[in-house]
């Protein structure tokens, strides 16, 4: 689970993700600048004029 504010975002498997670029989870786009093993990191969250929000762990992590 991750709440609204966190930077670093973990993921099952980084392998579909770019190293750097723009996810969806839910409604939230969310930016990164790197992947470190399975995490995205340097997340800025409510990209694209969305809210950031808490997501719950097995949510999808769409690469955009």
């Amino acid at each position: 689970d991750i709440n609204d504010s966190v930077t670093t975002i973990p993921v099952k498997n980084s392998n579909p993700f770019t190293t750097s670029g723009t996810v969806q989870i839910g409604d939230e786009k969310i930016t990164y600048t790197g992947v470190d093993g399975t995490n995205l990191t340097g997340c800025t969250r409510g990209a694209a004029s969305t809210s950031a929000a808490s997501h719950t762990s097995g949510d999808t992590v769409q690469q955009i």
